[in-house]
């Protein structure tokens, strides 16, 4: 993740009032970047884009000059980026803020602070992200959220909040670091990574697909009624995981080896290893602090330590 300046938003911008520009789809193309497209010319310093109330089928390219916010509405029906003939086309921008409301396709290549996703349509690829984005703030999706899938995502900060119908599917080019990622409903799948996640996950209600990735030193907090599946197929390890609830359910996890640190439950939580592999390394133990559940594997040889 490269470092950006932080510019305040009370800086003056000497020769150009900030303004608010709408999408009228006036110009002679349908190209972002086309100026007679904009109620009051291309958005530049400061300037807010907002796009609504058309169905036009919105030419994504590459637009070079920094905004402070891109505002897609629930109004918009047409798309914005595609993908043709295999090839995703995104929309490149550079602004301090990106939302989005509509149920219409959305494929953005973003250097943002934050975006912020309110709404999207029930497909499964109704937004893709790409770019380096601070924080991906996840709070009303119907369909599925591509992050890092054809380009690369740099993440810092993950918060799927109140939005039960949402999927937010992490691909094999998103770089999290140690990114915070905290959720409490929705479905969360881990397709892969480009590099191993040594954050923190803090899972107070949806659900966690586990399918592939690299958690060596991360910790994942189970809360609640949380379900994690497991369908990892590729030797792995997660540095802790403490369950204070829910489910951990790797019946369907057909990798070797599976190599757990840290493994804590508490009262309400259940972790079950039943896969018939006998797959699960538990490099210190498993503890439990009140009456959790623990399912282990036939063949499994427990002993009891003080």
């Amino acid at each position: 993740m490269r470092l950006r300046q932080a510019q305040s938003r009370t800086e003056p911008h000497w020769g150009k009032l900030m303004a608010v520009t709408y999408w009228t789809g006036g110009g002679v193309d349908d190209a972002f970047g086309t100026a007679g497209n904009w109620s009051a010319g291309l958005p530049g310093a400061g300037d807010t884009a907002i796009i609504n109330d058309t169905s036009n089928a919105i030419v994504a390219e590459t637009y070079a000059t920094t905004f402070e916010e891109l505002r897609v509405g629930n109004g918009f029906t047409g798309s914005l980026g595609v993908t043709a003939n295999g090839a995703l086309i995104t929309l490149g921008v550079t602004c301090t803020s990106v939302v989005i409301d509509t149920g219409a396709a959305v494929y953005v290549n973003a250097t943002a602070d934050l975006v912020t996703i309110e709404r999207t349509g029930t497909g499964d690829d109704a937004v893709r992200l790409t770019g380096d984005v601070t924080t991906l703030r996840v709070l009303g999706a119907r369909g599925t959220v591509v992050l890092g899938e054809a380009t690369a995502l740099a993440l810092d900060d993950l918060e799927i909040l109140g939005s039960r119908t949402a999927t937010v599917e992490v691909q094999s080019l998103t770089t999290l670091a140690a990114a915070p990622i905290s959720m409490d409903d929705g479905r969360l799948e881990f397709r892969g990574m480009a590099a191993t996640y040594t954050g923190q996950i803090d899972c107070h209600g949806g659900r966690i697909d586990l399918y592939a990735g690299s958690y060596t030193t991360a910790t994942f907090e189970i809360w609640g009624s949380v379900v994690v599946n497991d369908y990892r197929d590729a030797n792995s390890t997660i540095g802790t995981v403490n369950m204070f609830g829910g489910t951990w359910d790797a019946g369907e996890a057909t990798a070797d080896l599976l190599t757990i640190t840290t493994l804590k439950l508490y009262t309400d939580a259940t972790f079950d290893e039943r896969n018939g592999l006998l797959n699960f390394a538990y490099t210190n133990g498993v503890h439990f602090a009140g009456a959790g559940t623990f399912h282990a594997a036939t063949a499994r040889k427990i002993t009891e330590q003080a």
